[in-house]
């Protein structure tokens, strides 16, 4: 394997101290003012901690589509490396939770989190698509899996349960997605698929139990 050139050896370096900083900056920092924020009952904490959070996690999500590559660390100090499309799978994950954290620090800020949530009930289309995208992300990202899996034929034979489980939470997101979509573009045809859904359920649970049937 040919070694790597200066320039990729010098940008390594540079961009571990790029996420350390987005580590310390953004997600730690901002995830202490969130808590106490939310366990003090100050909005304004709350919700300055949360944008923090949100945009640290777009930023660390970026950083993984760009460079393909996503080095994790648990506390047992074992280390996991993903490389290529499950690092980018991983990048679209961080984003999409980056979202939908700074969604919510908006609602903190103007106390609306609520009418967010009731408004989320009414029109479920877009949580649905919020859904499908984690899902879909994170069923690639186990799909490809980490480069550790990929040492030895034994590592790789042991890791295709969680593929499996991988690809299923792919076709999930897939289902997640198109519900999604037909929600926000033919309602009706959704709010019908959902009445149809229910009736096929209590006939299926009186089906296997009589004593469900009057429920």
């Amino acid at each position: 394997m040919p070694a790597e050139s200066s320039p990729q050896r010098e940008n390594k370096p540079s961009m571990k101290k790029l996420v350390l900083l987005i580590y310390l900056v953004f997600i730690f920092s901002g995830g202490m003012a969130a808590y106490f924020g939310l366990t003090h009952g100050d909005s304004f904490l709350a919700g300055s901690g949360l944008l923090s959070l949100g945009i640290g996690l777009i930023l660390i999500g970026i950083n993984d589509i760009v460079t393909r590559e996503s080095v994790e660390q648990d506390d047992a100090g074992y280390i996991t490396t993903y490389r290529g499309w499950s690092a980018i799978f991983g990048g679209i994950l961080w984003i999409v939770l980056g979202i939908a954290v700074l969604v919510g620090a908006i609602a903190v800020f103007f106390g609306q989190q609520g009418a967010l949530l009731q408004w989320i009930s009414k029109h479920p289309g877009i949580g649905l698509i919020g859904l499908g995208l984690v899902a879909l992300s994170s069923g690639g990202r186990i799909l490809f899996g980490a480069e550790e899996q990929k040492d030895t034929t034994l590592s790789f034979l042991i890791s295709l349960p969680g593929r499996a489980f991988g690809l299923l939470l792919i076709f999930l997101g897939v289902a997640l997605l198109a519900a999604g979509v037909l929600e926000i573009l033919f309602p009706s045809v959704f709010q019908g698929g959902i009445v149809t859904f229910q009736v096929w359920w209590k006939d299926l649970k009186c089906q296997v139990n009589p004593i469900f049937c009057g429920q």
